[in-house]
């Protein structure tokens, strides 16, 4: 996967991948210059998050990243949707969705119309208190912990780079200041030195402006990013527990049905409606 270049002639940007596959499945095995725009990777992030709730998607990054520069920030969000969809694409069971392919094979019409209904609706996770496997337990304890750390950490980046834009004000307000008093001072030395601090000034205050965006662009972004990719860890275990649950409960269900079955069969006095419903319940459940 790669994104050869970002278009914004249009009101959304749309982003040109080209793609290189070796799966049976598609009729190519190359795509070149796919046009794509951020809200149908949005919709292909949900419906893959809905239909495989047991497995670890790999979280969609932000449209916008904290460069205010239009190159930069296109730069890091091209990068981190190319990152997306490789792991997508190696991934043993999102790689050969349908909806993937129609993705990326199919006009953005026919595609956005799938897309828009997916098949499988969300598993909403649910606590099951007591039923928990340690296992999963100890990994959820994990990913919240991690998930805390990264968001305290964000925040973190996010204060710093705040407070070096302050700094950023005060220097460029005193070098204006010291060159204004370089232009009224009536000895050339000093007017001189005083003009020279001012420049000197409003360098370190860009330096500073750089080194703030900078540290928000390549710690902050990642952090948060990271921040929800635990948070996603946390809610597929969840999930995982849940139809582990749901398992074991349905294979209870079926062992106590054919119980009941077999108890009917030894009986000396069976009703023909107590078997017919016994037989319709062990299929229910099976």
């Amino acid at each position: 996967v790669k994104i050869a270049q970002v278009d914004r002639t249009r009101r959304e940007a749309v982003y040109v991948i080209d793609f290189t596959t070796n799966l049976r499945q598609y009729k190519q095995s190359s795509y070149v210059g796919v046009r794509r725009e951020y809200s149908e990777f949005a919709r292909l992030y949900q419906h893959l998050v809905a239909a495989y709730p047991g497995c670890i998607t790999p979280t969609l990054p932000s449209p916008r990243s904290s460069a205010t520069d239009v190159a930069w920030n296109d730069e890091e969000v091209s990068a981190a949707l190319e990152q997306f969809l490789g792991r997508v694409a190696v991934h043993p069971m999102l790689c050969v969705d349908i909806l993937l392919q129609q993705f990326i094979e199919q006009d953005t019409t026919a595609r956005m119309t799938a897309l828009s209904s997916p098949q499988l609706a969300p598993v909403k996770p649910r606590q099951l208190p007591g039923a928990d496997s340690p296992f999963y337990t100890k990994q959820q304890m994990l990913a919240q912990t991690t998930e805390k750390e990264m968001s305290m950490g964000s925040r973190a980046v996010e204060k710093m780079a705040q407070m070096r834009k302050g700094l950023v004000v005060a220097h460029v307000d005193l070098a204006s200041k010291a060159v204004h008093m370089g232009g009224t001072e009536d000895d050339p030395p000093l007017a001189n030195g005083l003009s020279k601090l001012g420049k000197c000034l409003q360098e370190v205050g860009d330096i500073h402006q750089l080194q703030a965006e900078t540290e928000a662009v390549v710690l902050g972004d990642f952090l948060n990013y990271q921040m929800h990719n635990a948070h996603c860890v946390y809610e597929v275990l969840d999930n995982r527990k849940q139809l582990f649950e749901d398992h074991a409960t349905a294979v209870e269900r079926v062992e106590k049905r054919k119980h009941t079955l077999q108890q009917l069969k030894s009986s000396v006095n069976i009703r023909q409606e107590r078997v017919n419903d016994a037989v319709a319940e062990l299929e229910e459940v099976s």
